[in-house]
């Protein structure tokens, strides 16, 4: 049993003096698209939710370079706007969707160290994804009237500015669209500079349907190219 720990410590001490451990920051891009599916039918796409991410990363590498975990940290921003409608002078509408998420990336990379300065890689792994907050507002003016109405979709809450539940009426339904919780699988590729500047792009599939309602499968899919520094 003594044996066994020296061994596992030694090989602990092996990977550490063979890999570079680093810290960083990053900031990037986002388009993300929900697809529905309701039965059999095929998937429906919505209108892009254009947004950004940021977060904290640490990169382990080994073997020079050549392999890499990389983890970390992100907050996600998400909005769309909704189509307006206009009825002259006595009505108008307008809405937007807004949404914002913790996650937690881990990929395995695979690189190619050049003359020390430059890295290319490429990558690929999970991240593990809760919804913070995901709700569409809607403005009305009726007559001259104004009235903004907020729909919560993870908890299925109806709110507005001034009036109260029983005003609301059945507007709420106690039930919500999506479900918090997501998986996406991601592969992409990126650049390394002087060891502290990355650039990388790369695209996910959500894995789990985040639908509540029976016969219905909604997934997110989204494109992201990001760039960070590590210190």
């Amino acid at each position: 049993m003594r044996a066994t720990k020296l061994w596992l410590a030694f090989v602990a001490a092996s990977l550490v003096s063979m890999g570079a451990m680093a810290q960083g920051i990053h900031v990037g891009y986002v388009q993300s698209r929900f697809s529905t599916a309701i039965g059999d039918g095929a998937p429906s796409k919505s209108e892009a939710m254009n947004g950004f991410e940021a977060g904290f990363d640490q990169t382990f590498k080994i073997a020079k370079g050549i392999i890499a975990v990389d983890y970390g940290l992100n907050y996600t921003y998400l909005a769309s706007e909704a189509a307006s409608a206009e009825a002259g002078d006595l009505m108008s509408v307008s809405g937007r969707m807004k949404n914002h998420y913790l996650d937690i990336p881990v990929h395995l990379q695979i690189g190619v160290p050049i003359l020390g300065v430059v890295r290319v890689f490429a990558y690929g792994g999970p991240k593990f994804i809760v919804g913070l907050s995901s709700k569409t507002t809607v403005d009305m003016d009726v007559a001259g009237t104004s009235t903004t109405v907020t729909y919560n979709h993870y908890n299925g809450k109806v709110t507005a500015p001034g009036l109260s539940d029983d005003e609301l009426g059945n507007a709420s339904d106690d039930t919500g669209t999506f479900k918090r919780f997501d998986i996406m699988m991601g592969v992409g590729g990126g650049v390394e500079l002087f060891k502290h500047l990355t650039v990388k792009a790369g695209y996910e599939w959500g894995l789990m349907n985040l639908s509540k309602a029976d016969g219905m499968t909604i997934n997110r899919n989204q494109f992201v190219v990001s760039a960070g520094l590590s210190f």
